[in-house]
């Protein structure tokens, strides 16, 4: 996991990149510390609508701040993440949350070079933990039902809906404002991944809908569709998939925590309908959201061909 290159280290089993006796410029003895407030300063600005993207950078950084002491931010090394990795995988965190921190610690290295506050890349040769290839489970349409039926309110009910319909991932949901949403026309825009927007067609489900939970939840057309009910903002993704968790498990369908099932099933399911349908692979793709059509084809349609070889030589025997 942590495999690195030698390459002018600054110290015995260094990996950073810094050379012996290189001199410190005045911004590299900075406290890592008062480093890290700064560019957690930075991260409200460019995160004004993702409160948890600047939270979860805050506990990550000040973390590894306590874990490497009271040291500038130019003598931050290899040695340090390090240890704080090795001291976070010895406490049972899992190889998810590792990957969550080696990438904003990463993020975070990259600000501080371009800052000037140090030359060197002090996460150069640390990789994350290999992340398992997961098999998409799909849901059953009585099954979708239940998850439906078992939904608290109206706000719950329109989440599932939206990602049971259209397929939608749960950072687009999140996304969602009041004037994304044209009744009249039946039509959603979506910010997908990258910025990307792309246009969904509202079906008669998703419509009836939204109508009962803008009566029950009534927005100006700046708001977010689905907000916070404390605040009025937009609501987290990890917050959304909880809930989206929680009533699968009320529901039936989900068994245990990491058993497959999850907010993205609906994703996966809607996938797997429409290609079985012999749907074109480039308007999933478009509904979907892919950048390339070889993407669906190779996360669904490869899949779906060989589950259907697997039965026919099995059947076959």
């Amino acid at each position: 996991m942590l495999e690195a290159e030698r390459s002018g280290p600054c110290c015995a089993g260094c990996h950073c990149g810094q050379e012996v006796g290189e001199p410190l410029t005045a911004r590299a003895q900075t406290p890592l510390r008062t480093v890290v407030y700064r560019y957690i300063d930075h991260r409200k600005k460019i995160d004004r609508l993702r409160q948890d993207s600047t939270t979860g950078f805050r506990i990550t950084l000040l973390a590894f701040a306590n874990s490497a002491g009271d040291i500038e931010i130019g003598a931050v090394s290899y040695r340090h993440v390090r240890r704080f990795i090795v001291a976070k995988t010895d406490d049972g965190v899992s190889d998810g949350t590792i990957r969550q921190y080696i990438s904003r610690l990463n993020t975070f290295a990259q600000w501080a070079k371009l800052e000037k506050y140090t030359r060197r890349d002090f996460m150069r040769g640390i990789k994350p933990p290999r992340k398992p290839q997961c098999v998409p489970r799909s849901l059953t349409a009585d099954e979708a039902r239940l998850v439906l039926d078992a939904c608290p309110t109206q706000r719950e009910r329109l989440i599932a809906t939206l990602m049971q319909q259209l397929g939608l991932r749960v950072g687009e949901v999140v996304k969602i404002r009041r004037c994304d949403v044209d009744l009249d026309g039946r039509l959603l825009f979506i910010s997908g991944k990258g910025g990307k927007e792309r246009q969904l067609p509202i079906v008669d489900a998703l419509h009836v809908e939204l109508q009962k939970y803008l009566i029950d939840y009534p927005a100006a057309m700046s708001d977010p569709l689905i907000r916070s009910l404390t605040t009025g903002k937009h609501l987290s993704r990890g917050y959304v998939s909880t809930v989206i968790s929680r009533i699968m498990l009320d529901a039936g369908v989900k068994a245990a925590p990491r058993d497959g099932r999850s907010s993205h099933c609906f994703r996966h399911s809607l996938a797997n309908d429409l290609l079985a349908a012999d749907v074109d692979v480039r308007d999933v793709q478009e509904i979907l959201g892919h950048a390339h059509a070889s993407t669906t084809l190779n996360v669904y349609g490869r899949r779906a061909r060989s589950l259907t070889r697997l039965w026919s030589a099995l059947e076959g025997r």
